[in-house]
């Protein structure tokens, strides 16, 4: 909740989830946080048939560290199986430390002032 996560995101994300072509898309919303990576997990196990999967962080405000840890993980495992797994939307969340998969945090722009 310190760095925005809205307390109901912490226990239950909202994703949405769209597939079609091969491909699975789950937009993950507000936080991914380790107490609700389980509930991304489960998405991901509905669909084992598929061979692409993308998870995009781009409506989140925050995604822990140990969510980035288990999706390095999750990628492995799924290119063993011969799938695919692309993480998208991390472009306007700045690192929260050097490490590599140190957690990311949307960064806030200030609008521009006009003169």
């Amino acid at each position: 909740m310190l760095h925005g996560a809205p307390l109901r995101s912490l226990f239950r994300p909202e994703i949405e989830e769209h597939v079609g072509g091969g491909r699975l898309v789950l937009r993950v919303k507000q936080a991914a946080v380790f107490s609700n990576y389980l509930s991304i997990k489960r998405r991901l196990a509905r669909h084992r048939d598929v061979p692409a999967i993308e998870i995009d962080f781009a409506a989140t405000r925050l995604v822990e560290r140990t969510v980035m840890a288990n999706l390095l993980d999750l990628k492995a495992l799924l290119e063993r199986e011969g799938r695919a797994l692309s993480v998208s939307g991390l472009d306007d969340h700045g690192p929260m430390s050097s490490h590599p998969l140190s957690a990311r945090k949307k960064v806030a722009f200030a609008p521009a002032v006009s003169r």
